[in-house]
């Protein structure tokens, strides 16, 4: 039996792998690192962080809208951290049903 029900799993992997592919695609980071727990707060959350060149604020909600849209309907949270010297953090959390 699994705590992460089939529409959840779904967005999870399309998380992943959207989030993977920006990464390899745009960042030209050489490392990254990708974290996926499931909280004593009863949330799914997944980190993706790379050492990259980073998102320029122009592109964010372009390329990253169908991660932001994921979260909304899955009753979630969704945000981008970019670090000064390069390097990207997308945060992806949603409730367990």
């Amino acid at each position: 039996m699994s705590v992460i029900d089939s529409l959840l799993a779904e967005n999870a992997e399309a998380v992943l792998r959207e989030s993977l592919s920006n990464v390899v695609r745009h960042a030209a980071a050489d490392t990254v690192t990708v974290t996926v727990t499931v909280s004593v707060y009863d949330n799914l959350t997944i980190e993706v962080a790379d050492n990259g060149v980073g998102i320029p604020d122009d592109a964010v909600i372009r390329r990253l809208d169908n991660l932001a849209a994921r979260a909304r309907q899955a009753n979630g949270r969704f945000s981008i951290d970019t670090t000064a010297g390069g390097g990207t953090t997308i945060h992806w959390s949603a409730p367990l049903p």
